[in-house]
Order: structure tokens, then sequence, then C-alpha cells
């Protein structure tokens, strides 16, 4: 059920993202990693944490202190990703 609805999100931010705002489109993104995060999802999870990325919202803090992506702290992923954040 709750893949079904975080799938339906990702349709709307692909939807809105060739005319929308690049930072608003990285917080969509990065929001919906942090729901797939939550639902131990990390593939989904560092895929849109590199959208997110890829569109400018890349701060440090912000990533390494969200309690929702402390379950990627353990991937091989996490220190590639965080090594580009400013």
């Amino acid at each position: 059920r709750l893949a079904g609805k975080l799938k339906e999100a990702e349709e709307q931010i692909v939807k809105f993202e060739p005319n929308g705002d690049k930072r608003t489109t990285g917080v969509m993104y990065y929001n919906l990693a942090c729901s797939y995060a939550l639902g131990n999802d990390p593939n989904n999870a560092f895929k849109f944490l590199d959208k997110a990325l890829a569109l400018g919202f890349n701060g440090k803090g912000q990533y390494e202190n969200d309690t929702d992506l402390v379950s990627l702290k353990s991937d091989k992923r996490w220190k590639d990703l965080t090594s580009k954040l400013k």
C-alpha cells in the first residue's frame, strides 16, 4: 500500500520537474527518498537522494542530521553520497 503511494508521488514529481523550480523539485525528491529510507528501501532512497543532489539540494547538515536517513548510514553508498555534499 505504501509502495503504491510512493510510486504515485514519484509520478507527480516527474510531471512537475520539467516546468518546476529546480530547488523545489530537489526538495520533493529528497522527501521521497526519506520516505523510501523509512520504508527500508535503500535502493530507491539512494536513487532519489542522487536526483535531489543533482538538482542542487546538497546541504551536508541536512543529510547528515536527518533522522529519516539513519537506516542508510551503514550502506556503502552513504559515504559516496555525502562526499558530494557541501
